[in-house]
């Protein structure tokens, strides 16, 4: 169809090879930027009750950097995908006024505060809540992003509600002080941020009056000190900054639908053709403003980190030309290289001279670090206590890299070799989730030319050695800012000066010209130097089969090999016709000591197999696009190596990892340096009070966990023969359970597991001797542990509630997977934006080692935990009534979502990959257990679920009741009840014995008669605790697979799903005995058994294990 006059159709779009998208940029008449997005594959329903809620079947507690659990989402991955909508304005807080700061972050809240069309406050969250949907905004120096996502069904609507927080927002006057609030929350769940004070410092040092100064973030003071505050005039003052920046021509749109984009682009002109174009014009600040830091550099900052550590950066301003040239990359020229890991690179030398843990290079996205003014290239490099004595010598090494590539000069093959990876990278890109890609885009449409909107970050046009050369030559000591933030300083000395918001305290400091001139004549000899050609880049792009029919949706992997040592699970893609794969390892190990000691030699086992891999092995390969991330296990009974990317050489990658595994040797200094580095981790893993709440629940429920200080005493204790001795003696029994999935084929799979099983040096794993993965039995009741925020200067207090469902069940995933869509929307409505108890208020299902639970979890710097609970307890109370006052037509949209999001197609391999590793890693092999909940799901009554929640999720304490209906279920709710209050610095644990009494409760050495529920009171955690409390039984088992439970034909389809009969018992009461049901691996795993030779590892004799034994002292 040819545009109307209302648009201007613009260059065709460049997309990757097997994009079956269609796309199209076009160009409104009042000025409007677009991208338009068809995606048939969004198609999957024809109900226009199909709706989605943001529930999704699993949950996991696992331990950032630590021991991790696949993830346990298992959707059925054949229904419907989301759509998407992103608006982009070309306006951030530069443009703030200077009487007040924060005023576009404001605006940005705002606006979603109702407009004249639907001037409801809720009412696009609770629509989207029916829709499948979720929608959020963020606002950045120049740019201010708003999205959405929803049923692809409902796209139009949504569009018409979404369009009104621009066209016509109300802004209303009596949200400004909630709003202020939210603003406020949000900047304290920050200010212990390393990265945003290292932000802010840099903001501080600009010069006077350049935007680069402004405050960003906002918070109560900035808005509420302000003279359009105090004068009355804020909403006056907002609705001015809407007007003069919220418009068309600053205006860009990027949206995903199932429509062609025909209709699309009719939807534009007809939905925002309206839009205003009469506002301001959007500045280059490369035109108006001088440098930033011309006047300031070359200067050193002394300053504080939050995290336990330091770092030194090193940061220089680059032209605005080096973002605008983008088709010719010289900039990512040196990122790569100065960010490369290799040998010969910066990082390579800090690391073997003991210096450095983690190096960062480049110019970030956003922010004041990439903006019209110009670029920021920042070198962050995390210091090892001896890098720290050798700053100086850290920083002399970084100009000796530089001073190389100046006098060898830029090169042209090095330039070939990342314009050949970033080809391949765009050539077989992956598809994306719908709200991600259209957020991402909605920035690059006026940063691109229209054909180059999807591949501009990936085009190497032209190689321009004089543009490179330039800024070689700009980074020099003379042109330098040197930050050291430490963690042990505190602010003492003369000079020190105080930042304006946070009040973190920095000291500038002279460089003596002795020292630049050291710096300038810098000279590591042949330490430095190009890396070599890279190995991995892959070359054999071939597809091994063709599109497959999946209209049934019904796929899972297979077993093609089993023995005593090893099963490996395979299904050959003929979904997304990618040239990837994802190998996926669970290596067992019962040879493991218990207790902390125990999970520290895995962790240190994981970390010297990465420190000894990195140069020759990790980086280029992931240079390559090969992704590889080995991790210990949740349960700690072994570890998880996972491997993504390219086909072509990741069963190579695969087969070099499991060499160094299995014949690891310990380089003592290297050991020293990595265990300074973990503990450092150990520390700093809990300074979000949030973090600490879930690792308190981790070592409260998990048999085997341990808490920080447990891990850190054990770390200490343990040296580089300790951990030699566990390597030699961890592989004398073994199990390996691999999924290969992805463009490889059956034998390609067989073969790579031939090859790991000649790696093992040891023999099967005993009978009795498999290690069990077990959760903790929480007593009815509610269970309170208090504990202290880590960082002293922490702001927000955290109260989590657990309660714990039982043993995973279909009906028990059905019911809690419902709950949690049907009530986030109202939670977050009640005390976040009504109550304001803080920015972030959530619920959510868990699903851990198959023991179910659900939490709700608020953050709050402005109350106390015993206020904050007192408030969810109410919530929570009132919720099942809330329910059953639902109108029906809302509570069957909203299961309908429900059943929906379960049913949602894979949005890629990975996706898919994942899905199937879920079902492999609990040990239970149900690949379909999706579509079985789903269809629970559908059935479930709104009687039902009120009921549910009465009986799992109303808490225990402060019920008070007369003793005549002390039994009454009504009147004494018997949930298993854990509940965290971490304590910020503004709301110390209470040192009185009535600690509880503000939520309705005492210590139970005290309780009355009269007041029921209420278990133990506890200050502090500790792993000791959980043996007063019995287990539950080990869920899933390794050495037998269960036959596949096959869903019925009826709910395979989407929206007739109610029609299947009701599935609401434990899977083993569901086994049909009908052959075409099940599925018939099961009958070809003897055979499969007698394949292996007479030298793998299974032939080996079974021995007993033996417990671990450290070598003598």
């Amino acid at each position: 169809m040819a545009p109307t006059t209302a648009l201007e159709r613009l260059g065709e779009v460049k997309r990757p090879e097997r994009d079956a998208k269609a796309y199209r940029r076009i160009r409104l008449k009042n000025g409007i930027e677009a991208l338009l997005i068809s995606d048939a594959t969004l198609c999957g329903v024809d109900d226009e009750n199909a709706s989605e809620g943001e529930a999704s079947e699993g949950s996991v507690m696992s331990e950032d950097g630590e021991g991790s659990d696949a993830g346990e989402e298992e959707s059925a991955g054949g229904g419907m995908k989301l759509a998407a909508c992103s608006v982009a304005f070309d306006v951030g807080y530069f443009a703030d006024s200077v009487e007040c700061e924060g005023l576009s972050h404001f605006l940005e809240h705002m606006v979603f505060m109702g407009s004249e069309a639907f001037p409801g406050e809720n009412y696009f969250g609770e629509w989207l809540n029916e829709h499948w949907g979720s929608d959020n905004a963020m606002t950045d120096s120049e740019n201010t992003v708003f999205y959405f996502e929803c049923n692809p069904t409902n796209l139009r609507e949504a569009l018409d509600i979404f369009s009104g927080f621009f066209l016509s927002p109300l802004i209303k006057l009596d949200s400004v002080d909630r709003e202020v609030t939210a603003v406020e929350s949000e900047f304290e769940r920050v200010v212990n941020n390393d990265s945003v004070r290292f932000e802010l410092l840099l903001s501080s040092l600009a010069r006077d009056g350049h935007p680069f100064g402004k405050f960003g973030w906002g918070n109560r003071a900035s808005l509420t000190q302000s003279a359009p505050y105090k004068e009355g005039r804020l909403r006056d003052v907002l609705l001015e900054h809407w007007r003069r920046h919220y418009h068309a021509k600053r205006m860009s749109i990027a949206i995903v639908g199932a429509e062609d984009l025909d209709t699309l682009e009719s939807w534009m002109v007809d939905i925002f053709g309206k839009m205003r174009a009469d506002g301001d014009d959007a500045i280059d600040l490369e035109k108006t403003q001088p440098s930033p830091y011309a006047d300031v550099v070359p200067i050193r900052v002394l300053t504080t980190q939050v995290k336990d550590g330091q770092t030194v950066s090193i940061t220089h301003e680059l032209p605005a030309w080096t973002q605008k040239n983008y088709k010719f990359k010289s900039a990512a020229y040196i990122e790569t290289l100065l960010g490369h890991e290799g040998h010969g690179s910066l990082f390579a030398e800090l690391k073997r001279r003991g210096w450095a843990s983690d190096l960062r290079a480049g110019v970030g996205a956003g922010g004041i670090d990439s903006c019209s003014a110009g670029a920021l290239f920042g070198t962050s490099i995390s210091l090892t206590d001896e890098g720290l004595e050798r700053v100086d010598d850290v920083i002399e090494l970084f100009f000796a890299y530089i001073n190389m590539l100046r006098t060898v000069g830029p090169q042209e093959w090095f330039w070939n070799e990342i314009k050949r990876l970033s080809e391949i990278d765009f050539r077989f890109r992956e598809p994306e989730d719908a709200a991600e890609y259209t957020e991402r885009l909605v920035a690059d449409i006026r940063k691109f030319a229209p054909e180059d909107v999807l591949c501009g970050p990936d085009v190497y046009e032209a190689y321009k050695p004089d543009e490179i050369r330039e800024i070689i030559d700009l980074m020099t000591p003379q042109r330098a800012i040197v930050v050291v933030q430490r963690h042990e300083w505190t602010g003492e000395g003369e000079g020190v000066e105080f930042e304006q918001w946070i009040n973190f305290p920095f000291k500038k400091e002279t460089i003596t010209p002795s020292v630049l001139e050291s710096w300038t004549k810098a000279d590591a000899g042949d330490r430095l130097h190009y890396p070599a050609p890279n190995p991995y880049i892959a070359s054999d792009f071939r597809i091994r089969t063709s599109l497959g029919d999946h209209g049934d949706a019904l796929f899972s992997p297979s077993i093609v090999h089993e023995c005593d040592v090893m099963r490996i699970w395979h299904r050959l893609d003929d979904r997304f016709l990618q040239p990837r794969s994802c190998l996926y390892f669970q290596v067992t190990l019962p040879n493991i000591p218990d207790g902390a000691f125990g999970m520290m030699l895995v962790q240190l086992f994981v970390a010297m197999c990465e420190d000894s891999v990195n140069e020759s092995i990790y980086y280029p390969a992931h240079l390559a696009g090969m992704e590889v991330e080995i991790c210990a296990s949740a349960s700690y009974s072994g570890f998880i190596l996972t491997l993504e990317g390219l086909s072509d050489k990741l069963g190579e990658l695969a087969i070099s990892y499991f060499k160094t595994l299995t014949s690891l040797k310990i380089d003592p200094e290297r050991f020293e340096k990595r265990k300074e580095e973990r503990l450092r981790d150990i520390h700093n893993l809990c300074l979000n009070p949030a973090r600490h709440a879930t690792r308190s629940l981790e070592v409260l429920l998990k048999n085997k966990d341990a808490t920080q200080d447990d891990k850190a005493r054990a770390l200490q204790a343990m040296t580089a023969n300790d951990l030699q001795a566990f390597v030699d003696a961890i592989w004398e029994q073994a199990h390996v359970e691999s999924l290969m999935i992805g463009n490889v084929t059956k034998e390609e799979a067989c073969s790579i597991g031939a090859v790991v099983r000649e790696c093992l040096p040891g023999a099967p794993i005993a009978e009795n001797a498999w290690p069990e993965m077990r959760m903790a039995t929480v007593p009815t009741g509610t269970h309170l542990f208090s504990v202290k925020a880590i960082n002293d200067d922490e702001t927000n207090s955290v109260v989590c509630f657990h309660f714990q469902i039982g043993e995973s069940t279909w009906r028990g995933r059905a019911f809690v997977i419902l709950m949690q869509s049907l009530m986030h929307e109202k939670l977050f409505d009640q005390l976040r934006t009504k109550e304001t108890l803080g920015y972030s208020v959530s619920c959510s299902f868990e699903s851990v080692h198959e023991i179910l639970g659900y939490r709700v979890m608020v953050e709050s710097a402005f109350h106390p935990p015993s206020f904050v609970s007192s408030r969810i307890a109410a919530f929570l109370r009132s919720f099942p009534e809330i329910l059953q006052g639902l109108d029906d037509a809302s509570y069957e949209k909203t299961r309908q979502s429900v059943v929906d999001d379960i049913l949602a197609e894979d949005v890629n391999l990975r996706d898919e990959a994942l899905r199937h590793w879920a079902h492999i890693v609990n040990q239970k092999y149900q690949f379909h257990r999706g579509r079985h909940v789903a269809q629970i799901v559908s059935e479930i009554t709104k009687q039902e679920a009120a009921d549910w929640c009465r009986q799992y999720i109303i808490p225990c304490f402060g019920v008070v009741s007369n003793s005549a209906d002390m039994d009454s279920p009504a009147s004494a709710p018997h949930t298993r009840h854990v509940m965290i209050h971490v304590h910020a610095k503004n709301h110390p644990i209470p040192e009185d014995s009535g600690l509880l009494s503000e939520i309705g409760s005492q210590h139970v050495s005290s309780i009355p008669p009269t007041v029921k529920g209420m278990g133990d009171a506890y200050f502090g955690v500790s792993a000791e605790f959980k043996k007063k409390w019995s287990l539950y039984p080990q869920q899933g088992c390794a050495t037998v697979v269960d036959e596949l439970i096959m869903p019925e034909l009826s709910s395979v389809n989407r929206s007739v799903v109610r029609a299947g009969k009701r599935l609401d018992l434990d899977t083993d009461a569901l086994q049909d005995k009908t052959p075409s049901l099940r599925s018939q691996w099961a009958s070809d795993l003897q055979q499969m058994r007698g394949e292996c030779g007479a030298s793998c590892a299974c032939r080996r004799t079974k021995k007993p294990v033996l417990p671990f034994v450290l070598p003598s002292k």
